[in-house]
């Protein structure tokens, strides 16, 4: 049994109680630690003496007689204002009320423990899948308590299954060729801005759906996209520039006089994706069972930062990323990296003489298999020429100062922009 007062930054007082399968944490709603202290004694011997069958809140009980729709109805209005995502809230409300059904609960009181592994045990769906059940329904729980609904959390308890590394499908990148096929063989405005924005800025499906034409500034020296804290995923406010690729293709679909709220992207089903995708000839899924999905367009720009050089630091806020493992790992597709060309490179470096300053012609293999001449011995190399292509972005950028201000990419120091461009 355990019971704890804790203070956090702000300096409200939070009480944590465990008791038998009870694990309750939360606010006592106040700075003063004599009254939070009443509060978690209270509590705890109000959770004895319920445990004991002697008493059972008025407020509880009449939640318990409502019929467990009611009370997620209640708690998707609610949670609809916080989030973007109109896939999200569907999916929220599918998974809730399929566990409902298929657990047999009818009321806060059956939600248990039990239960839930039961159910569990007996699908055979993917761990992610039912990670995200389980994480749904502690959600749902969670606000149940939030808002003294229940008064037990047996819910927070079961631990998540472990993947063990297994993935249910793994993502590759687009290929330089295989982009510039899919972008010249749209055969539409708004479908090709969709896509050459997604590979060059990183924004994911939702994000772009929620982009507004008053996030875009492309009568700027140096055009960008300001998007909004209370559109991405990290719920933080982000200066992206912009490519002159990208700026083009906003200019060739932006209305005459938009207005600041006014939606940028339609952004295309899955179904009409798959079919641009195959009138490029290109596969959705290849011959390793690698899939080309929407957010894959996120690791193709991951991969294009990681094959031109970019420091590992910079391209992680360029993705946005909290953890600089996912840009190292999930968003770079290895088999994309110059590994044959870096080879070359050491076996040059071994053969080289040490005291020999003089310059030579050496041939590389790239990428594909065929050969590229390139000058060994100088300080700085030309970029691979398969992404040549990709160096006007260096040049057009939002000014360095003017990113940290905003604090827009979480944040990036002033040293590392102009590291960025100076690549």
């Amino acid at each position: 049994m355990i019971k704890h007062l804790f203070r956090r930054k702000n300096g409200a007082y939070y009480y944590r109680i465990v008791y038998g399968d009870i694990r309750e944490e939360k606010s006592a709603h106040t700075k003063d630690k004599e009254v939070a202290t009443k509060k978690l004694n209270d509590r705890y011997r109000q959770i004895e003496r319920e445990a004991e069958g002697l008493a059972i809140p008025a407020k509880i009980k009449q939640a318990n007689q409502l019929p467990l729709d009611k009370h997620l109805d209640l708690y998707l209005t609610q949670k609809d204002k916080e989030w973007t995502s109109e896939n999200y809230y569907n999916h929220v409300r599918f998974r809730l009320r399929k566990l409902f059904r298929e657990c047999k609960w009818s009321r806060i009181s059956d939600i248990r423990k039990i239960g839930f592994l039961e159910w569990r045990s007996q699908h055979a769906t993917s761990v992610k899948t039912l990670n995200d059940y389980l994480s749904t329904l502690k959600g749902f729980v969670r606000w149940l308590n939030e808002w003294d609904l229940t008064d037990t959390n047996e819910i927070a308890s079961i631990p998540p299954i472990k993947s063990l590394g297994r993935k249910t499908f793994e993502r590759r990148a687009l290929s330089r060729e295989e982009m510039k096929r899919l972008l010249s063989t749209v055969d539409n405005d708004m479908r090709a801005a969709v896509y050459v924005t997604a590979i060059f800025t990183g924004l994911r499906r939702n994000e772009l759906r929620l982009l507004q034409w008053g996030d875009v500034h492309l009568n700027e020296k140096n055009p960008y996209l300001a998007v909004r804290a209370s559109t991405t995923k990290n719920k933080k406010k982000v200066n992206i520039p912009l490519i002159p690729h990208v700026a083009d293709a906003l200019r060739k679909i932006r209305p005459e006089s938009p207005k600041g709220d006014d939606s940028v992207f339609d952004v295309p089903e899955m179904d009409v994706y798959k079919a641009d995708l195959s009138r490029a000839e290109i596969p959705f899924e290849d011959d390793q069972k690698r899939r080309l999905d929407f957010h894959a367009l996120r690791k193709t720009l991951g991969t294009y930062l990681a094959v031109i050089g970019v420091p590992l630091q910079v391209a992680k806020e360029i993705m946005r990323h909290s953890d600089i493992k996912l840009t190292l790992g999930s968003y770079t597709d290895a088999g994309m990296l110059p590994t044959g060309e870096a080879m070359d490179s050491l076996s040059d470096y071994i053969t080289q003489s040490s005291t020999s300053n003089s310059t030579s012609k050496t041939t590389k293999r790239d990428f594909s298999g065929g050969n590229l001449t390139q000058t060994v011995g100088v300080s700085n190399p030309t970029l691979p020429y398969h992404y040549e292509a990709l160096r006007p972005c260096k040049s057009c950028r939002v000014p360095a100062g003017e990113m940290v201000e905003v604090g827009g990419i979480e944040p990036p120091s002033a040293q590392a922009s102009q590291q960025l461009l100076r690549v």
